[in-house]
C-alpha cells in the first residue's frame, strides 16, 4: 500500500478534486455519484456491529458504499464494512458484536482497518498497521489477509497482536496461546513464537525477542529531550553484537527516525514531537527481525507558557496595577493546572497560587517584578509537570530592562544640611539655659535583621524603620547612625514626625542616637542614648532537583552485564561540584557509589546486584553546602544469564 506520509482521506480528496476539475459536468449531473461522494449511503439498512469506546487526535471513518471519510467520535455507532483509519499521533479503541462475541481491539497510529461482512460472516481486513485484542478463552476472531481467510481462537486468555507492515503481516501473542487456521491448516503460536504471512504463506517463526516495552496498551511515555526514552526486552540468545534498534513514525519502518546499535537508551531529543511511534530489534541484515510494537511519546517541551512571554512589561495604571492575561498550552489527560506567582525566580515566596481547569487566567498585580510558571496535574506522571519559568513586570518604563535598572538602583540617600556646631563654651551655655534640655525624647529598639541570600547574590539596599517619642510635637529631630559607636562617618537625617527610615547597604552592626533641632536647625538637647541593632547576611545553597531518570523507574539487567543508567538534575550555576550518592537503601547507610563531580549529570556503568538503587545530589559552592536532593529509587529487576 502506497505511504501514509499524507493522511489517507486527504489523498482521496486530492484525487477526487483532481476528478472533478477533469469531469465537472459528469459529476454535477449525476446525482447518484455526487449523493456518494458527499453523503453515506442510508444507514437505515446497515447492520449496527458495535461501537466506538475512544478516540485520540485525528480519526476517521468511511461507511459502506462512500468516497467521503468523516471525523470518528467517541460513542458513535459502527457498521458492517465501516472503514476506520487511525492518522499520525491516533489511536482508537472499538467494542465490536461478531458472531455473537463481544471483542475490543485497541487501534495503533496509521492502522487501516475495514469491518467486513460476506454471506453474513464477518471478518476484519488488516490493510494497514496494528490492532490488538484480549481474548478470552474459548473465543476466535476471522481476520482476511491477502483475500485469504484466517482464523484466530484463543486456547487460554491471550493478548493478540497483529501487525501489517505492507508486505508482511505478523500475528503474535504477549500473553497465553493461540492457533492460527487456514485453508485447513492449523498453526499454534505464544508469546515464544509468531506466525508471520509472507509471499503468500503461513510461517511459524520462534521469537528471539519478548516482553518488550514500551508498547501499545502501556501507559504513554512522558520525557523531554534531555531525558532518555528506556526500551527493555528479553532475549533468547546473548550475542546482539549484529543487532540494532530501529524507531518509525510507522509500521512499515519507511521513514526511520532512528536506528543505531542495540541499547536499552535512546536520547529524547531524537524524536522531535510528540506522537505514536514504533520500534523494533533487527539484525544488521535485516533477515532476524523482533515483533512491532507501538508506543505514544509525549515531549515535556509541548507544556509551554505562551503570555506573558518572558522580559514581558505590562504598563500599570494611575493605582499602580496593571492587568496580565497569562495563557498557557495544554498538555494530555490534564485534570486542573496550578498557576504560581513570585517575587524571586527560586519561588521561596510565593504571592499568589492558584488552580484552574482552563489554560488561561487574568489577574491584577501591583508594580513590581515578577516570575511565573504552571503545574499541570496530569494523569500520566505521578508528579506534576512544570513548566519553564519566565519574567514579567509591571510597571512605567518604557522597556523591562530600563524597569530592572530602575528597580534595582538604590535611591540617593537624603540631602541633609551639614550642621555646624557652636564652639563649646557655647554649647554649654545652651545647654545651662535652654529649657528644652532636659526634654524628654527615647529611641524605640530595632530588632535583628536577617537575610538569606544565594551565593551569586549582591546584598541589596534596605531601608529600616526608625521611630521614637518625644515631647516637643513642632521640634524636629536629627538622627544619627554608624557602623561604629564613635559615629565615625556618621549619616543623619532630619525628621519632623515621630518615624522615619535609614538605609544600609551593608551587613554589619549599627549605632542610632537622636537630638532636637531648634527651628533653626541647631542642636538643643543632650543625644538620647543609642542604640544598636544587626544586619545580618546568611549565604545559603538552593537544594538541587532531581530531572532524570524519574522516580520509580523499573529496569532490567542481566546478572554478569554492566547497568547503564545516566543521572541529571538541574544546574546550579555557581555550584562549584556536586556529591552525587547511590545507595542500597532509602536513609542512605548502605552507600554503594559516591562521587564528586562538576558537571550536573552522571553516567553510572558498572554492575549492580541490588534490586534497588537509591541516590541522591548535594551542591558545594566554597565552603557552603546545600541539602541533601530528595532521593529517587530505581527498581532493577536482575536476571540470570542462564
Amino acid at each position: 500500500m502506497a505511504s501514509l506520509d499524507l493522511k489517507l482521506s486527504d489523498k482521496i480528496l486530492i484525487l477526487v478534486g483532481i476528478a472533478m476539475s477533469i469531469t465537472p459536468i459528469v459529476i454535477w449531473n449525476t446525482p447518484s455519484l455526487m449523493n456518494q461522494l458527499i453523503k453515506p449511503k442510508n444507514l437505515k439498512t446497515q447492520n449496527v456491529i458495535g461501537f466506538v469506546n475512544s478516540t485520540e487526535n485525528d480519526t476517521r471513518r468511511r461507511f459502506s458504499g462512500s468516497l467521503s471519510w468523516y471525523p470518528l467520535l467517541t460513542q458513535e455507532k459502527l457498521f458492517e464494512n465501516d472503514t476506520i483509519f487511525s492518522g499520525n499521533d491516533s489511536n482508537a479503541t472499538i467494542e465490536l458484536n461478531l458472531d455473537q462475541q463481544k471483542l475490543s481491539l485497541n487501534l495503533a497510529a496509521n492502522t487501516l482497518l475495514t469491518l467486513s461482512t460476506e454471506n453474513g460472516v464477518s471478518h476484519l481486513n488488516l490493510e494497514l498497521g496494528s490492532i490488538t485484542s484480549n481474548l478470552a478463552q474459548g473465543q476466535s476472531l476471522r481476520l482476511k489477509v491477502d483475500g485469504k481467510e484466517a482464523l484466530l481462537k484463543a486456547n487460554d486468555n491471550a493478548q493478540l497482536v497483529i501487525t501489517n507492515q505492507g508486505n508482511k503481516t505478523t500475528f503474535s501473542s504477549e500473553t497465553g496461546s493461540l492457533n492460527l487456521t487456514s485453508n485447513g491448516n492449523t498453526q499454534k503460536f505464544d508469546k515464544d513464537k509468531k506466525v508471520d504471512y509472507e509471499a503468500g504463506k503461513f510461517k511459524v517463526k520462534e521469537v528471539k525477542f519478548k516482553s518488550m516495552t514500551p508498547s501499545i496498551g502501556n501507559q504513554p511515555l512522558v520525557l523531554s529531550n534531555e531525558e532518555v526514552i528506556p526500551f527493555k526486552w528479553q532475549a533468547s540468545s546473548k550475542n546482539l553484537d549484529n543487532f540494532k534498534l530501529e524507531i518509525a513514525k510507522s509500521s512499515d519502518f519507511k521513514t526511520k527516525i532512528a536506528s543505531e546499535p542495540l541499547s536499552n537508551q535512546v536520547q529524547g531529543s531524537k524524536i522531535p514531537t510528540s506522537g505514536t511511534y514504533f520500534w523494533r530489534i533487527t539484525s544488521a541484515d535485516n533477515k532476524s527481525q523482533s515483533k512491532v510494537h507501538p508506543f505514544m511519546l509525549y515531549k515535556k517541551e509541548d507544556f509551554k507558557i505562551l503570555n506573558p512571554p518572558t522580559e514581558h512589561l505590562e504598563s500599570s495604571n494611575e493605582n499602580k496595577q496593571g492587568t496580565i492575561k497569562f495563557q498557557w498550552t495544554t498538555f494530555p489527560k490534564t485534570t486542573n493546572y496550578e498557576i504560581e506567582i513570585a517575587e524571586d525566580e527560586q519561588f521561596s515566596d510565593i504571592i499568589d497560587k492558584k488552580s484552574v481547569k482552563e489554560t488561561k487566567k487574568e489577574d491584577t498585580l501591583p508594580e513590581g517584578l515578577y516570575f511565573w510558571r504552571v503545574k499541570a496535574n496530569t494523569s500520566l506522571m505521578s508528579e506534576p509537570l512544570l513548566s519553564t519559568t519566565n519574567s514579567f513586570a509591571v510597571g512605567k518604563a518604557g522597556s523591562f530592562q530600563e524597569f530592572v535598572t530602575a528597580l534595582n538602583t538604590p535611591p540617593p540617600p537624603p540631602e541633609i544640611p551639614e550642621v555646624k556646631p557652636e564652639p563649646i563654651k557655647k554649647e554649654v551655655k545652651i545647654v545651662k539655659t535652654n529649657p528644652f534640655t532636659n526634654s524628654n525624647l527615647s529611641l524605640s529598639p530595632v530588632k535583628d535583621i536577617n537575610k538569606k541570600l544565594r551565593p551569586n547574590q549582591k546584598p541589596k539596599y534596605i531601608s529600616v524603620p526608625i521611630s521614637w517619642s518625644k515631647s516637643l510635637p513642632n521640634n524636629k529631630v536629627l538622627i544619627k547612625y554608624a557602623d561604629n559607636e564613635e559615629f565615625k562617618d556618621a549619616k543623619v537625617i532630619e525628621s519632623e514626625g515621630n518615624s522615619d527610615s535609614i538605609t544600609l547597604t551593608e551587613p554589619g552592626t549599627y549605632f542610632v542616637k537622636a537630638n532636637y533641632l531648634s527651628n533653626k536647625g541647631q542642636i538643643i538637647s543632650k543625644p538620647t542614648s543609642q542604640i544598636d541593632f544587626d544586619y545580618n547576611i546568611e549565604y545559603i545553597i538552593e537544594r538541587p532537583v532531581l530531572t532524570q531518570p524519574s522516580n520509580n523507574l523499573k529496569l532490567v539487567a542481566f546478572g554478569q552485564d554492566k547497568v547503564s543508567i545516566y543521572f541529571e538534575w538541574k544546574n546550579i550555576s555557581y555550584a562549584d561540584k556536586y556529591i552525587f550518592q547511590i545507595s542500597a537503601n532509602s536513609d542512605f547507610s548502605r552507600i554503594l557509589s559516591e562521587q564528586i563531580i562538576k558537571e550536573n549529570s552522571y553516567y553510572l556503568n558498572e554492575k549492580m546486584l541490588q534490586k534497588q538503587l537509591y541516590w541522591r545530589v548535594k551542591a558545594i559552592h566554597k565552603k557552603l553546602e546545600s541539602k541533601w536532593s530528595k532521593f529517587r529509587v530505581i527498581y532493577l529487576n536482575v536476571t540470570s544469564d542462564n
